[in-house]
């Protein structure tokens, strides 16, 4: 964009110059320089007049400037959506969203009209009422959705007792409008029953979707939320309760549910009326029961199930014993794909419970497990279980496929065999037989009489698994012997389909031959010895046909029948006949080893990783860096160019996967790496730091020459350097580097006592596209370079000699971009801060600034110079305050924290109405004041200033919160031992703010102690009353040494008490506080110890804690 010709600028001044002369009666020549003035005493005239027409000229060119902005706008294609289309994508949007979240409706309606109009006037994106809506809003939300059914998302468990009367309002407007609540989702204390029953129980006839969890608590009190009453209305789709429960199971609107969800609760349905739901539930898709526990007699019906088709999630889960038998057995989910059951049944009767729910025939567990008729893969297709049997316990997980399928059952010690045993005839009994592996690992104590059988599991086993002595050995016999076969009466070996057999011993030494290793020798000798005698008959079949032929074709009528044949073969013919069996015996092994090589290749190219596109296998083989080959097995891709050929001729040809040059490299695959990855960009990593290894024997300088001659195909540079590799490394950093983005630079620090030392600063980037990324640390570049023109990250520390603020700020403000700032370790002259007229540089994507280890002038002028409107995470830690700077230091936070400067908000963390921290924890030590916000939470600040007049510091910032729509609750600590006078504490400032007040120190505690007793002057009426009305956390703590003044303390103490909990004054009470600790030394403070029962029968919460030091 080129600025308007002078020539234009100067016609349209003397146009403008004409007619204020006609006006006003003067003769003004405009020249372009400053102008030519008739009569003095018209110039107040002029000037005025000048103004008018200046004001007038803005306004008009911002109307055309505005106009043409909003017709290029118009030809934008999003604007030419339809108005349908377009609500379609805020709607998608605002799934993932909610109007308090970043870039939410309420920011989008802020765009343009045509996004204003769509969201004011499409209702179904205000259907959404959350607990973290203000009144305002959820009115506002109420009445944009219209007639529209409502989703209700309610969590109140973390709010203040203060923020009880909002939402108490909050939930009032939702009973108001409680028929157009479609689904509600409540997170609630355990003690707030009134208001949420009463909403519970209103006329809700569009309810669908019903969760309401409660959260348990140990300080509240009040009335208990334990039960409610479903209103009449049409059946509900989903439910789910925690701890609270419906006053009657048997509500109509239970039937037809597709969700039910119980977890916890204080009075579950009966077992009866449970299952009414379910048989009233045909289309359930969904079932979780957790840790439910009522007395019930109940028994199941004989040859009664109810069929539950559509049930895909089952967790049942601690269920005491009646409601897991009626689960197990009175249901059946055909279709179920989720399922995990978790139960104890140790206290319980575990015999009969096992061989209720396991015995053969149980369709239900034979459909949980995938291994009913609905559930089990076509003929043919293995159907995978896992089954580990531990001391007391059974775990059964069906693995493969999306299904997700686990049932654990905890039972007696002494049940082992006989679980083994039940399951083992379930399994047997099932129509389509399943692949087990069956791993059991316990202790040999935890058996009955006799070990389990494996007989019963028959075809089933895969892989066999078995810990201790005292069972490996009879598993053997067991695996030895053929036995029945039970299906159908033909002996057959035991698990003839396992191929895995693992027995873990676990007691070395304890070995007896005939029961262990006889035992295994006389397990795999017959099936070896079969397959050896098949061997073996093929190779003398093929050494007959082989040796015989060689026989035959040298005149020797010989059938081999052996090696004693050769003693038939005539002398003569024993040399020839020997060579010709040395080639034939050369070219058998050369046909079988490449028959082999031809089957693996084959077997090989079948398999997926063969199938891929080399475009993709490119992308896979992405992730390994070019490193050389380590000893330790760690991946490298030069490892990896010998697996296949495939793989090969991928990695030599695929250029992006060589763009890596790492400081370990030896120089022959350095230059490797450079060859291959031409003509692509590619980075240089060098993390040298700490590597004890001198210049002679280490090859970085080689390294980095070889790095100058391809510097401009460098994109990427991290370098963690040694000091003397600083000539080397400046050489490189000024090297021609076009298409370097992110630039990272670290070297050891400067050592000023070394002759052959010299600091790495001032060097001067090359030529080339603007960085996104910059990083320095004990180094230092010329701020002015264009390169630095359009950053997004930068980070500078320990520099040699700090960047001047007036050299830095050009760079920032070039980086409209700019999202991370981060400065450390920057400290100036003494004497050298000045305070410079200037606009502040606006940063308005930043998002991280970060001012550590910086001299409090460098770290104000930095927070006086820019504007950050939103940055979510400040962190400012001044190291210290040189005297010469205090008053230019006190100058500048004259202009920073001054009423109704924005980025004073901004470093507290204000960045607007819906973005205030939490909290806020100010702390005075001497002469440092530190401002914190909670860490977890955006936006947070954690400032740490040191200023020579702190008293000062802390009435400008009382003073800026004083101003916020919303002051979050203040907690203030004030540390200054002796050197703290008490005329120097003004705790007015903070008004109604303050939430918590800690003092450390005889001065600074008597001063809170007195300030807290005063009254003050109500605005807008002549009444007094308490200050610090929301003052609810009082802690004073004397220090080690100090004694105590009984009128200054003890007397003292029972004043404020008297007069502000009690009464004494004639004013009403004040607010109790919920902690009001005194800490000091017992024996130092006789009185106040004699005081404290009269202190805590009018303040309860009052403690005094005695504090031991050594």
């Amino acid at each position: 964009m080129k600025p308007p010709q002078s020539e234009a600028v100067v016609k349209a001044l003397s146009i403008l110059m004409e007619s204020v002369n006609e006006e006003n009666d003067a003769q003004f020549v405009f020249t372009g320089i400053p102008a030519t003035f008739a009569p003095l005493s018209s110039l107040p005239d002029n000037v005025e007049a000048l103004k008018l027409a200046k004001s007038y000229i803005n306004t008009e060119l911002d109307t055309v400037i505005s106009g043409m902005q909003h017709r290029r706008n118009l030809a934008a294609s999003i604007h030419k959506l339809p108005t349908e289309v377009l609500v379609m994508i805020f709607a998608a949007y605002y799934e993932f969203s909610s109007l308090l979240d970043d870039h939410c409706l309420l920011d989008l309606m802020t765009v343009n009209k045509l996004w204003y109009d769509a969201i004011v006037q499409s209702p179904q994106l205000w259907t959404v009422l959350e607990s973290d809506f203000s009144t305002k809003i959820t009115k506002l939300v109420l009445r944009r959705s219209k007639n529209l059914p409502l989703t209700l998302i309610w969590n109140n468990t973390d709010c203040d007792e203060s923020e009880d009367e909002e939402f108490e309002e909050i939930l009032d407007l939702v009973a108001q409008n409680s028929r157009r609540l479609k689904s509600i989702e409540m997170l609630v204390p355990e003690f707030g029953g009134p208001n949420v029953r009463r909403l519970l129980e209103s006329n809700m006839p569009r309810l669908e979707r019903l969760e309401v969890r409660t959260a348990w608590e140990t300080e509240r009190s009040g009335e208990r939320l334990e039960k409610f009453k479903l209103s009449d209305g049409p059946s509900l789709q989903e439910i789910a309760l925690d701890t609270t429960f419906l006053s009657s199971w048997s509500s109509p609107r239970l039937i037809g549910l597709f969700g039910l969800e119980l977890t916890r609760l204080r009075l579950p349905p009966s077992i009866q009326e449970l299952l009414n739901i379910l048989s009233n539930s045909p289309q359930l898709e969904r079932l979780r029961l957790c840790e439910l526990d009522r007395s019930d007699s109940w028994k199941p019906p004989l040859n009664e199930s109810i069929t539950l088709p559509r049930l895909k999630e089952i967790w049942l889960y601690n269920l005491a014993r009646p409601y897991l038998s009626a689960m197990l057995t009175s249901i059946y989910t055909p279709s179920s794909s989720n399922v995990h059951i978790i139960n104890d049944l140790s206290d319980d009767n575990s015999s009969s419970v096992l061989e209720e729910v396991c015995s053969p025939g149980n369709i239900q567990l034979a459909a949980l497990l995938g291994l009913g008729d609905s559930g089990s893969p076509p003929p043919g297709v293995p159907i995978p279980i896992n089954i580990v049997v531990a001391p007391n316990q059974v775990r059964i997980v069906k693995v493969g496929g999306a299904e997700d399928r686990e049932i654990v059952l905890n039972f007696e010690e002494d049940l082992c065999s006989r679980v083994v045993d039940q399951l083992g005839h379930f399994f047997l009994a099932l129509p389509q037989i399943p692949t087990i592996d069956l791993v059991i690992n316990t202790d040999p104590s935890n058996w009955e009489n006799t070990v389990f059988n494996l007989l019963p599991w028959g075809r089933s086993l895969c892989t066999l698994s078995v810990h201790g002595l005292e069972i490996c050995r009879p598993v053997l016999k067991q695996l030895a012997e053929r036995t029945e076969d039970p299906t159908t009466g033909v002996l057959a070996w035991v698990g003839p389909n396992l191929t895995s057999i693992r027995l873990c011993y676990n007691h070395p030494g304890n070995e007896v031959p005939e029961l262990d290793g006889a035992a295994v020798e006389a397990l795999v000798r017959k099936p070896m010895d079969e397959m050896k005698a098949v061997r073996k008959d093929a190779a003398s079949r093929a050494l007959s046909v082989l040796i015989g032929g060689i026989y035959k074709e040298n005149g020797c009528d010989i059938l081999y029948s052996g090696i004693e044949s050769a003693k038939a073969i005539p002398v003569d013919r024993l040399p020839t006949i020997r060579v010709e069996l040395k080639a034939a015996k050369a070219l058998i092994n050369q046909q079988v080893d490449q028959l082999i090589a031809r089957i693996a290749f084959r077997w090989n190219k079948a398999s997926l990783v063969h199938q891929l596109p080399v475009e993709v296998l490119a992308m896979i083989l992405a992730k390994f860096q070019p490193s050389p080959p380590i000893s330790d097995g760690s991946p490298s891709l030069l490892k990896l160019l010998l697996v296949c050929r495939t793989w090969y001729d991928t990695i030599m040809g695929s250029p992006q996967l060589w763009g890596y040059l790492d400081a370990q490299m030896p120089h022959k695959i350095a230059q490797l790496v450079i060859n291959r990855s031409q003509p692509l960009p590619f980075s240089v990593n060098w993390h040298t730091y700490e590597m004890p290894i001198g210049p002679k024997r280490w090859g970085l300088p080689k390294m980095l020459d070889l790095a100058i001659e391809n510097s401009t195909r460098v994109k990427k540079v991290d370098i963690r350097a040694p000091r003397w590799s600083r000539p080397n490394l400046r050489k490189f950093l000024q090297a021609p580097t076009p298409v370097l983005e992110p630039l990272r630079a670290q070297v050891e620090p400067y050592d000023s006592d070394s002759d052959a030392d010299e600091p790495l600063d001032d060097f001067v980037l090359s030529g080339g596209s603007p960085l996104k990324h910059l990083s320095l640390r004990n180094v230092e570049t010329r701020m002015d370079s264009p390169r630095l023109s359009n950053l997004v990250t930068l980070n500078l520390q320990d520099s040699p000699r700090s960047t001047p603020l007036k050299d830095l700020l050009p760079a920032l403000s070039s980086s409209r971009r700019l999202k991370q700032l981060r400065i450390r370790g920057y400290s100036i002259g003494t004497g050298q801060v000045t305070i410079e007229a200037r606009t502040p540089v606006t940063l308005p994507h930043l998002k991280e600034l970060v001012l550590s280890d910086v001299q409090s002038g460098y770290s104000a002028s930095m927070l006086a110079s820019i504007y950050t409107p939103r940055c979510s995470y400040i962190e400012v830690r001044d190291s210290r305050l040189d005297k010469a700077d205090s008053e230019v230091v006190k100058a500048l936070d004259a202009i920073v924290w001054r009423p109704g400067n924005d980025q004073a908000d901004v470093i507290l963390g204000h960045l607007g109405s819906t973005m205030t921290p939490r909290s806020l924890k100010i702390e005075v030590i001497t002469d440092r004041v530190t401002i914190q916000s909670p860490q977890a939470e955006e936006p947070c600040c954690n400032l740490d200033f040191a200023r020579a007049d702190v008293p000062q510091m802390m009435k400008r910032l009382a003073t800026i919160l004083s101003q916020w729509p919303s002051c979050p609750p203040l907690e203030i600590q004030i540390n200054h031992g002796s050197t703290w006078h008490a005329n120097n504490l003004d705790l007015p400032f903070w008004g109604e703010h303050l939430h918590s007040l800690v003092a450390w120190g005889n001065d600074a505690c008597r001063a809170v102690t007195q300030q807290i007793s005063r009254h003050k002057l109500v605005p807008g009426s002549n009444e007094i009353d308490w200050s610090f009305q929301k003052l609810s956390k009082i802690v004073i703590r004397y220090g080690e040494g100090e004694v105590e003044d009984p009128a200054l303390d003890a007397e003292a103490m029972l004043s404020l008490v008297r007069r502000r909990w009690a009464g004494e004054d004639g004013l009403a009470a004040a607010t109790q506080p919920s902690h009001f600790e005194v800490y000091c030394r017992l024996a130092d403070f006789p009185r106040l110890c004699n005081l404290e029962g009269a202190l805590k029968r009018i303040v309860p919460s009052f403690e005094l804690r005695d504090l031991q030091y050594p």
